[in-house]
């Protein structure tokens, strides 16, 4: 079928006649999402996402939906992906969204709802360390469970203690590729190659202003020899444009490197053919 039809049954001769509409945007393309509605005094749970919907419906491919023939009430609509009605909402595995509104009220004067839009979105984890990889003996990755931006971390610190002698020594450098949101990148000199650090990171939160989750990671340096910078972006295969005076060309390396600055020297005149 093209979307979700109801039919209303009644023991008597009046059925209810009132409606809640509205389109559910941010489910996948050519997808249907379920929405949920909650009739307020109905249920005592604490948590509205725990409770079984008193009534439920499918969105068309296109998003839209309605809820018709309801009483008079407040009611708050939830959308989600993934589940099967009429079981409770799982926010840890599927997108799901509210309205702006904390319910919708119908009575004798507002029978009819349109426009109770609903934004599916999926709920951000806690910020913690998935895992530290060293390339080489000076210089690796941090790979972290949300996005974040390291320009707004000042105070952001990382740190090396040695599994034997007990000394602590930090990061030299720490930055951030563009478009990796997700890794920390590092370059600690003074490592000793074979040996075994735990690895620790603060200071650092994520882009809702999560804090960074303590944990204990180790580390075993590589015994080999660090490999010289490199360029990581772009890549040698991206061809890339360049407008002068527009966009300027950034070029970003797999460890800090020094600057040097070039001083032009005037070539000396040729001198006067015999």
């Amino acid at each position: 079928m093209d979307q979700t039809y109801q039919i209303a049954f009644s023991t008597g001769d009046v059925i209810a006649g009132s409606r809640i509409a509205g389109t559910v945007y941010g489910a996948a393309e050519g997808s249907s999402a379920l929405v949920y509605l909650f009739r307020e005094g109905e249920s005592h749970d604490d948590s509205l996402l725990m409770r079984r919907p008193q009534y439920f419906t499918e969105t068309d491919d296109s998003g839209r939906y309605a809820f018709d023939y309801l009483d008079a009430g407040r009611y708050t609509p939830v959308a989600h992906t993934g589940g099967t009605p009429p079981s409770p909402v799982a926010p840890s595995r599927n997108p799901y969204g509210l309205t702006w509104e904390k319910s919708i009220l119908l009575n004798d004067s507002t029978q009819e709802v349109y426009n109770v839009n609903i934004l599916l979105g999926r709920e951000v984890g806690q910020f913690r360390v998935l895992s530290v990889e060293l390339d080489d003996a000076v210089s690796g990755t941090v790979g972290l469970s949300n996005p974040f931006d390291l320009t707004d971390a000042p105070d952001v610190q990382m740190s090396f203690l040695h599994s034997e002698s007990r000394g602590e020594m930090p990061a030299s450098h720490l930055f951030q590729y563009e478009g990796e949101r997700k890794a920390l990148r590092f370059f600690a000199e003074g490592l000793t190659a074979g040996d075994v650090y735990s690895v620790s990171v603060s200071g650092l939160k994520d882009s809702v202003a999560q804090s960074l989750e303590a944990a204990d990671r180790t580390i075993r340096v590589p015994e080999t020899d660090p490999l010289p910078p490199s360029v990581h972006s772009p890549a040698p295969n991206q061809k890339i444009t360049v407008e002068p005076g527009v966009t300027p060309m950034v070029l970003q390396f797999t460890k800090p490197i020094p600057f040097f600055t070039l001083r032009s020297r005037r070539a000396p005149s040729a001198a006067p053919a015999d």
